[in-house]
């Protein structure tokens, strides 16, 4: 119920402002007064270790998270650890207690299977996973329970980043062909789209995808409980919001530098390299931009995330180095999921034993017992952090 008043409040904040008129004003950004972000931004966190008990529940590699009706769905690498991105992903589920209770269907060649998961997210009005599988260009659907449900092909397939799931509709984060910008279409489930930022007519124009020219978009997760979402269109680096399939621009943010036509520019710009955006992710009251800092050499030297809140219409920049934060290298400050407003990140093995050896002295007691329980697994554990 608290959540369900928090998300009514913060769309009906947006509605005020950001569906009256388009807006490309800059958008206030705030420096904050702390270097660690996961610190800062949540109240506490706990653990969910995921169960070993079964081969089938093998979790490495944890790129995604997504949680309804009290499962937890995670796309992980089904290899042991250390074997980085072997296998193909696949996706199976847990309660929130982190024990094992089924997978998505499997991989294989079969209408009921899948072989290359390229987007994914939850529908859940309908209570389905819904798979975009690159190999064949096709959508597939599958209760929670993992019963396949349907098999579509994709109309005019590009690739695409993420699908999501707001306001009971389907929509698409996609790589526009031959072209610098992502771009946001809605999702039909017999496999047809509707361009909601770009003309049908110009993407024709654009012509097929060529594998050239895929530098612009960027990965995006949401809320799946959210009426409307908010999309960060490099092209033109603006702010949009979608509802109802109505697009209304919200801002401009001025630490990205917009995507040069020429790509050979786009190259070599270091200002765009610097401050380029690798994933966005919303919750019901904020929208988060994971980005990088580099030096003069092109080196990463940084992680900041610029942290959009919908109620203020302002944003705060975070940074937390490398090495030194040891927050950061507990969680490998990868925000992998959320639900509600708690951020979800994983916690692996190794970074456990790591954090034993060389910095256990700097880690309060709590979490100190946890890793040591965490680096005799196998399996990578979650951390929630609570608002």
């Amino acid at each position: 119920m608290k959540r369900s008043i928090v998300l009514l409040w913060a769309v009906s904040a947006l509605l005020v402002s950001c569906t009256t008129k388009n807006d490309t004003s800059a958008i206030p950004i705030q420096d904050a007064e702390s270097m660690m972000f996961l610190d800062e931004m949540s109240g506490g966190r706990t653990y969910v270790l995921l169960q070993e008990s079964s081969i089938d529940a093998v979790v490495n590699d944890i790129d995604k998270v997504m949680v309804d009706d009290g499962k937890l769905f995670i796309q992980h690498n089904p290899s042991s650890s250390g074997s980085y991105h072997e296998e193909p992903a696949e996706i199976s589920v847990f309660d929130m207690d982190g024990h094992f209770l089924n997978k998505i269907s499997r991989k294989g060649r079969a209408r009921n299977e899948y072989v290359n998961i390229v987007a994914w997210c939850l529908d859940t009005r309908k209570k389905e996973v819904v798979i975009v599988d690159g190999a064949f260009t096709v959508m597939k659907r599958y209760k929670y329970d993992g019963t396949f449900v349907s098999s579509v092909n994709l109309e005019g397939y590009v690739p695409m980043w993420d699908v999501m799931f707001a306001g009971g509709k389907l929509y698409a984060n996609m790589l526009m062909p031959n072209n610098a910008a992502d771009d946001i279409i809605e999702l039909k489930d017999d496999g047809t789209f509707i361009p909601l930022m770009t003309p049908r007519e110009n993407m024709k124009e654009m012509g097929p995808f060529s594998g050239g020219g895929g530098i612009g978009a960027t990965p995006q997760m949401i809320d799946p409980e959210l009426e409307s979402f908010y999309h960060l269109r490099l092209f033109d680096n603006v702010l949009y919001r979608i509802q109802d399939d109505k697009v209304q621009s919200c801002g401009t943010f001025d630490f990205i530098t917009p995507v040069e036509e020429d790509e050979k520019e786009f190259y070599m710009s270091l200002d765009l390299l610097n401050s380029r955006p690798s994933e966005t992710y919303e919750t019901g009251t904020r929208f988060i931009i994971k980005t990088y800092e580099v030096n003069s050499d092109r080196m990463v030297t940084g992680l900041v995330h610029y942290v959009y809140d919908k109620s203020t219409k302002k944003c705060t920049r975070y940074r937390a180095e490398y090495k030194e934060n040891v927050g950061m290298i507990m969680s490998r400050f990868n925000i992998v999921g959320f639900t509600g407003d708690v951020i979800i990140t994983r916690a692996t093995p190794d970074g456990a034993k790591y954090i034993l050896k060389n910095a256990a002295d700097k880690v309060p007691q709590s979490d100190l017992e946890m890793l040591k329980v965490l680096a005799e697994r196998e399996n990578e554990a979650l951390i929630f952090h609570h608002p």
